[in-house]
């Protein structure tokens, strides 16, 4: 009888205390990205998505899903994740949990709109590409304390700024289309 209560008991304890916390399943993910395991990765993270939409963990995954499909150059399955970043109401002055020299903030809606400008560019449709690029510039700017940071990204900008409307058949009317978007 006693080993019976034994037994019980580490099963119990076991399945009460031992279960994975959402930060488990994101630090495995995390872990597996770094080793360019992007399949485990996406387990771990959606995961996190499809079960713990409540927890503070679920922006950073949502966002890391899409990161991925992009870097897998898997555009059909980012761009509705971005797409829905941009509806979402993540904090874009979440601390991104980097190191001392990388961004302090998340900057989902950033990111995301300038990921769907290079989503439509390299689909050569280059009106849709400046008008994601103008998003991520006007309506969700970089947020950053450094001005080092901010210099950067204003060349960053310019350049790419310029890059699209390289490629655009009709710059001057897209111009104006753009300039209504940013009032």
């Amino acid at each position: 009888m006693k080993k019976l209560f034994l037994i019980l008991s580490l099963t119990i304890y076991h399945s009460v205390f031992a279960q994975k916390m959402p930060s488990d399943y994101f630090e495995e993910a995390s872990k597996h990205f770094e080793n360019d395991d992007y399949d485990q990765a996406l387990a771990g993270y959606q995961y996190i998505v499809d079960h713990c939409r409540k927890n503070e963990l679920y922006p950073k995954a949502y966002y890391n899903i899409g990161f991925i499909y992009y870097t897998q150059r898997a555009f059909e399955k980012a761009e509705p994740i971005f797409k829905a970043i941009l509806e979402s109401n993540f904090n874009e002055k979440e601390n991104s949990g980097g190191g001392i020299m990388e961004d302090p903030y998340t900057n989902y809606k950033h990111r995301a709109s300038e990921f769907l400008s290079a989503i439509y560019y390299d689909k050569k449709m280059y009106d849709v590409a400046l008008e994601y690029f103008t998003l991520s510039d006007k309506l969700y700017p970089y947020l950053h304390f450094c001005g080092n940071e901010y210099a950067l990204n204003d060349i960053h900008t310019a350049l790419r700024y310029a890059d699209i409307y390289q490629k655009l058949t009709n710059p001057i009317k897209q111009l104006k289309h753009c300039c209504r978007l940013c009032l």
